[in-house]
Order: structure tokens, then C-alpha cells, then sequence
């Protein structure tokens, strides 16, 4: 996903770092970055390549104005985040072109005039990131392919996720360039690195959240979450569900036997946690957990069968 931005960058020195990249391009004036400790000058003649999860300072000098291209990688096509990735392997200040400028100028006033309308915005931004692309890469080279170590790659991200990891850091692991990395994991794998590590952390959440008394802020840490806000956020937005909801044994069979009512054992756990009870979200259990239980009479079923399941990693049908 591609944002255009016009703005003006104040004389007050900012630091700050987020997950998408960004690029930073001069449409007057200057302004001063340094990222991952790497300083250079923004100006017509020079833009700023600022990769995701990189640390980044920056101030305007004077009078300015910039357009800055926000670029996530959520609901990219893989073949733009193959660009992407190429073009973000590392803090850049590449120099532009007399050509270049022109068309910068052109884009700018085109979204001084219609700013508003996103698909300009879209269509202008991917037309200066391919132009760069170009200018510093030439045309795009096939990719050598080769299989991947995903238990091995599986094994650093457990080690490791209670912090921040990067795709360079991946990559390392891989012994590939994070370009080369980015696009066979997406191949091998079906999600972005970035997505697959998201996946993880959701996942260890909600297993801590079933099966540890951590407090939440707790489990937050211990899956990399930068605050209980942020994986409460996270969960709600991917799970459709809170950490008080996830935070139920998942077997209503198991709990009938124990002599408790179903809802008398979720709010049971759920106060339990910490958390209120809400009627809708223990409505939403249920259609879940008739749902698991069905899944698995289905599977049970295929079992008897074929003598066997499918099915490989992250739901792929994977070769005997």
C-alpha cells in the first residue's frame, strides 16, 4: 500500500522509527537525515531511502517542501514487493537525474493540484519508484532459486522474538541478499517476512494467554510487542478477538467435565485474567469453538479414510 504526502519538515530535530519504508524526495529546500547512524542531505538533487524498522533522525532546513512516499507492504503485489525490497535493502541517498527532477516537478504539482484522489497518488508514487528503481539497478535480474531452511529460519525467529527482527536479519540467517530472501520466502512460504513474523507472535500470544498466568503485559513482551496496547490492537485487527477472549481453554468438552457450565468456566477464566466479561465476545467463543470441533471430526474423518492427513506448513500441501 503507497501514501503521497506533501509536507513541510520544521527546523526541530525528530526521531522516530516505523515499520513501513519511506521515501524522502525534494520538491524545494532541504532537510537533513541520518538513518541507522548513516547522515546525508535531502535536496532536489538527492532523495532518502528510509527501510522499514530503521532508526531515523531528521530536521528541515529553511524553507522546504517534500513529497514523501509511505510504502507498506500489506496487500503489495509480490512482484512490487520485490522491488521494494531491493530498493529498501539498505539506508540510500541516491542522486537524481536532470530527468528525474522533471518528472519529481511534474508529480508534485500534479498532486498540489488533486492530492486527494488516491489512485493519482498511487499511480504518480509507483512511477517514481520504478524510475529510481531503474536509475540504481538497471533491469531486474533473475532471481537464482533454491530451497529455503524454514526450520531453521523458524527456530532464530523463537529465539529471538521477544525483540525486534529485521528481513536483513533473516536474510543473514539464510545466507541470501534480503532482496533474493524477501521474494523466495514469499514463494516458499505465502507471506511476506514481515507478515509470517507477525503470525508468529499472535501465535505465542495466544498460546501464553491459554495456558501461562503471565499478566498481559507480560505476554506482550515475551512475543515482541512493544506494549499490552499494541498486542491488544494486533490480535483485535488480525484474530478478531481480545486477549480476555483468547484467554479461554479452548475445549468446552474438557470443561463440562470439570462440572462447570461453559459460560460459567469463560468468565471464570476470564475474570480470572484480569479482564471483564463481555456476552458478545464469549458468543463469538463459541462460534469458534464450534468451528475447531468440526475441523477436527473433518480430519478425523480423513484419517480413517486415507490413513493419513495433508496438508504441509502454514496450510500448504508440502511433497512426502
Amino acid at each position: 500500500m503507497l501514501k503521497a504526502r506533501l509536507i513541510r519538515l520544521d527546523d526541530q530535530a525528530h526521531e522516530h522509527t516505523h515499520d513501513h519504508h519511506q521515501l524522502v524526495l525534494s520538491l524545494s529546500g532541504r532537510a537533513e537525515f541520518e538513518v541507522n547512524g548513516r547522515g546525508g542531505e535531502v535536496c532536489r538533487m538527492r532523495a532518502c531511502l528510509v527501510p522499514g524498522d530503521a532508526d531515523h533522525q531528521f530536521a528541515g532546513v529553511g524553507d522546504n517542501r517534500m513529497l514523501i512516499l509511505d510504502l507498506d507492504e500489506l496487500d503489495t503485489p509480490s512482484e512490487d514487493l520485490e522491488l521494494l525490497t531491493h530498493l529498501f535493502e539498505t539506508p540510500r541517498y541516491p542522486q537524481l537525474d536532470a530527468d528525474f527532477q522533471n518528472l519529481l516537478s511534474y508529480a508534485g504539482a500534479e498532486l498540489e493540484r488533486y492530492g486527494s484522489d488516491p489512485m493519482l497518488a498511487r499511480a504518480l508514487g509507483g512511477v517514481l519508484l520504478r524510475a529510481l528503481h531503474l536509475r540504481l539497478f538497471g533491469e531486474r535480474q533473475a532471481r537464482p532459486q533454491g530451497p529455503l531452511d524454514l526450520e531453521r529460519l523458524d527456530a532464530y525467529i523463537g529465539e529471538h522474538l521477544v525483540r525486534r527482527i529485521s528481513v536483513a536479519e533473516l536474510a543473514q540467517v539464510a545466507c541470501l541478499s534480503p532482496s533474493h530472501f524477501h521474494a523466495q520466502f514469499k514463494d516458499s512460504v505465502g507471506l511476506t517476512p514481515h507478515q509470517y513474523l507477525l503470525k508468529t507472535r499472535l501465535d505465542r500470544a495466544a498460546r501464553l494467554l491459554r495456558e501461562s498466568p503471565l499478566p498481559l503485559i507480560r505476554i506482550a513482551e515475551e512475543c515482541g510487542f512493544s506494549s499490552q496496547s499494541a498486542l491488544t490492537t494486533a490480535m483485535r485487527r488480525y484474530l478478531g478477538l481480545t486477549p480476555s477472549a483468547c484467554a479461554v481453554p479452548t475445549s468446552l468438552s474438557a470443561r463440562a467435565k470439570a462440572g462447570l457450565a461453559p459460560e460459567a468456566a469463560y468468565r471464570q477464566a476470564v475474570e480470572q485474567g484480569g479482564f471483564a466479561f463481555d456476552q458478545d465476545q464469549w458468543q463469538a467463543v463459541q462460534g469458534l469453538q464450534r468451528c475447531h470441533e468440526a475441523l477436527h471430526r473433518t480430519s478425523g474423518a480423513v484419517r480413517r479414510w486415507t490413513g493419513s492427513t495433508s496438508g504441509g506448513r502454514w496450510g500448504a500441501a508440502r511433497p512426502g
